[in-house]
């Protein structure tokens, strides 16, 4: 599955969290252990060629 990163924040001091969307834009969190933490970065094309260039914002605690 390929997941479309916006943002990576934490829960705790051992959660890694990963909020984004799949490929058909359906909203998605992976919550994962910093000691089972593999993140594969890989290039894929825009959905759409007029739209900007996506960033992946870095936040603190996500807990709500």
């Amino acid at each position: 599955m390929t997941i479309l990163v916006k943002e990576i924040g934490y829960i705790g001091y051992n959660l890694v969290c990963f909020r984004g969307e799949d490929t058909s834009g359906k909203p998605l969190e992976l919550i994962q252990h910093v000691q089972q933490l593999n993140f594969l970065l890989m290039v894929v094309p825009k959905p759409e060629i007029e739209i900007p260039k996506r960033t992946i914002d870095f936040v603190g605690s996500v807990e709500e």
